[in-house]
């Protein structure tokens, strides 16, 4: 989108303006569609969480990371059978809420999420609609810096399934599936060789 003459000082912050001169004329570009990552807290999430996350997946992934408004707790997921939240439901909530400029969008929830196949899960993910989500109850520990580190291997984790990347074979990535926390605290918050140059 272009046009001729000053920058509206209304416009929406997050673009990316492009300035040129001809002659006399100054064009200014703006680009309202720059990929970003959105970050969404779902119910109660104490904002120093989602702030800790910001740089190291802007690092990660080569992207803006923008923390956007929170959705409301997902009551509509909640299995009162299996007291847990059921994970694929709040994605389709993620992706309604998703704004166009956010390429990949991640939702972090303060709960215990489960997918039906399985007995609980760390979190979930959509190639199709590039969205995940994670649930922090199980990832908790009385060591604040393990808890931040372990939510930023599933961030991570999530993300990389939602840029189309599989489980990896090796112990160490952050792509390496987990069956249990020993295996998260196993992994580096960081994608191998192989799956970064997947993504980048």
């Amino acid at each position: 989108m272009w046009w001729l003459g000053k920058i509206p000082p209304s416009y929406p912050r997050g673009g990316f303006f492009a300035a040129l001169n001809f002659g006399m004329t100054h064009v200014l570009g703006y680009n309202l569609f720059m990929a970003i990552i959105g970050l969404r807290p779902i119910g109660e999430l104490e904002p120093a969480i989602l702030a800790r996350l910001v740089a190291p997946l802007a690092v990660t992934f080569g992207l803006e990371v923008r923390v956007g408004p929170a959705l409301s707790h997902p009551y509509y997921a909640y299995d009162a059978t299996r007291r847990q939240y059921q994970a694929s439901l709040i994605l389709a909530q993620l992706q309604a809420a998703r704004w166009p400029d956010e390429q990949h969008i991640l939702g972090v929830f303060d709960g215990d999420l489960f997918a039906p196949q399985l007995n609980f899960a760390f979190g979930e993910a959509s190639r199709r609609e590039r969205s995940a989500v994670i649930g922090l109850a199980r990832l908790r520990s009385d060591d604040p810096a393990r808890f931040a580190r372990r939510i930023l291997i599933e961030a991570i984790h999530e993300l990389g399934h939602s840029y189309g990347l599989s489980h990896c074979p090796s112990p160490g990535c952050v792509m390496h599936f987990s069956n249990r926390l020993e295996d998260t605290d196993y992994k580096q918050p960081a994608l191998c060789p192989r799956c970064r140059l997947k993504v980048m």
